[in-house]
């Protein structure tokens, strides 16, 4: 590849006063393709500019949070930074696919505003041992939220009074083989009696105190 300092440093013999043909020629040629080489790298780089410039309306970063453009999916959380809540405004949120992946936590309290929960949230956070659910129902909750946590989980808090219908573990998960679930003080019946066919049941179910 020619460089600017090439082009200025480039002298061409002359015969007679007058530049040499044949190498001027072949000097323009190789000019030439280089600039040809140089005109496709700047078109294939404004494409791959266009192409991230507009899916870029799709995300919004808030204090090196991602989150969709409506600030209603929590994306990614960074895997070093204390969660410290999610923004005021966000209502019926969502937690998107292993958004905290490799996070740090040792405590984690789901927000109120969540009403849906992607799959694998907490994947590989092998320090974590103490989560808490939202008082509130969930309209969704895919399965595998503990994925490779190590069987860390040791506490599954459950503020709501009234059991979800649907248990949102699996008893058979072997992530949650050391976990305990704790519910709030005198909602045993709602949790372990009042649907025959609950996977509730088959943890170990213990009121606060």
């Amino acid at each position: 590849m020619l460089s600017p300092l090439d082009l200025q440093n480039k002298k061409v013999v002359t015969k007679k006063r007058k530049y040499d043909k044949i190498e001027m020629d072949e000097y323009l040629d190789l000019v030439f393709e280089n600039y040809k080489e140089l005109f496709n790298q700047n078109q294939e780089l404004q494409k791959q500019i266009k192409t991230l410039s507009d899916g870029i309306q799709y995300y919004r970063s808030i204090d090196g949070v991602l989150y969709d453009r409506y600030v209603s999916e929590l994306l990614a959380w960074p895997a070093n930074k204390d969660f410290n809540g999610l923004p005021k405004d966000m209502k019926y949120g969502r937690l998107g696919m292993r958004c905290f992946e490799n996070c740090k936590f040792t405590e984690f309290v789901i927000p109120e505003c969540i009403y849906y929960i992607d799959s694998q949230i907490f994947y590989r956070c092998k320090n974590l041992r103490s989560v808490t659910f939202p008082s509130h129902e969930l309209y969704s909750c895919d399965t595998d939220l503990f994925l490779e946590t190590g069987g860390s989980v040791k506490e599954i808090h459950m503020k709501a009074t009234t059991a979800p219908e649907r248990c949102y573990f699996n008893s058979n998960d072997a992530e949650l083989k050391n976990a305990t679930i704790y519910i709030p003080k005198g909602s045993s019946y709602e949790y372990e009696f009042k649907y025959s066919n609950s996977e509730w049941k088959k943890f170990p179910i213990k009121e606060e105190d």
